[in-house]
């Protein structure tokens, strides 16, 4: 059991750091010895889960690896491994919580868990919003490549929904930037008078954004301390729905 242990920290630690890497980094990275992370990837190399190039001598994540990823991926869709965290979102903030999925140069929600109390945000599952304007749009935006922002914006336009839509292109550049920065996106009455969101994106193994979780309520509800708190919460159900699907957070440096 120790040795598989080992066999599967040494995976984890290659897939977080995506480019090839040499024995000493993972002996050093791991704690582990380096004669013990040899046996170890010759073994994963035997069956084609590690391979070693010929050129550096350094190792990166085989064929095998992929294919039983891949496989993994195929069997879990966005939406069913976004809900039980929706779930949970929904249960620790007493709050609306929505999914929305890019749609073409816009976002459709999908699924919708609704707060139990009598004031409360409305959005109907199917409903379709720009996303320049919404925080499940702005969270999707900041990862997108920035010729893809540039044609989805080109194409949708940013309309003025209400007197506090942001249709400065600089002005939503600097609010993309501090999502990226922060992880999660705030929208404040943009779409509706009185209604307040945070969002987080979620990613794909490639880091692409594919969908975006929301947690909505009414402004009154939502000073800058609960804003902080709820942006902290989805932001880290995004990050684990993300790991679900295959995307790793590169550590930082």
């Amino acid at each position: 059991m120790k040795s598989l242990a080992k066999a599967l920290d040494i995976l984890n630690y290659m897939a977080v750091r995506r480019d090839e890497v040499r024995l000493s980094d993972i002996a050093e990275g791991l704690g582990i010895g380096k004669s013990t992370v040899s046996k170890m990837l010759s073994v994963l190399a035997r069956y084609d889960y590690v391979q070693k190039s010929p050129d550096t001598g350094k190792f990166r994540l085989g064929a095998q690896y992929i294919r039983v990823g891949s496989q993994l991926l195929r069997q879990m869709s966005v939406p069913d491994a976004a809900k039980p965290l929706m779930a949970e979102l929904a249960r620790q903030t007493g709050e609306t919580v929505n999914l929305m999925l890019p749609y073409d140069t816009r976002g459709i929600f999908v699924h919708i868990i609704e707060s139990n109390q009598l004031n409360r945000t409305f959005r109907g599952v199917g409903t379709v919003e720009y996303l320049h304007a919404c925080s499940c749009g702005k969270a999707i935006l900041a990862y997108l490549a920035p010729a893809e922002r540039e044609r989805i914006l080109a194409a949708a336009g940013m309309p003025a929904l209400t007197p506090r839509t942001v249709v400065d292109r600089v002005a939503l550049e600097d609010q993309l930037a501090a999502v990226r920065q922060e992880g999660y996106a705030v929208e404040q009455e943009e779409i509706c008078l009185g209604a307040c969101c945070v969002a987080a994106p979620i990613l794909d193994f490639s880091g692409a954004p594919v969908a975006a979780v929301s947690i909505s309520a009414p402004l009154s509800r939502m000073p800058k301390e609960t804003v902080c708190q709820y942006g902290e919460l989805v932001a880290q159900a995004c990050g684990r729905i993300s790991g679900s699907l295959g995307h790793f957070q590169k550590p930082r440096v």
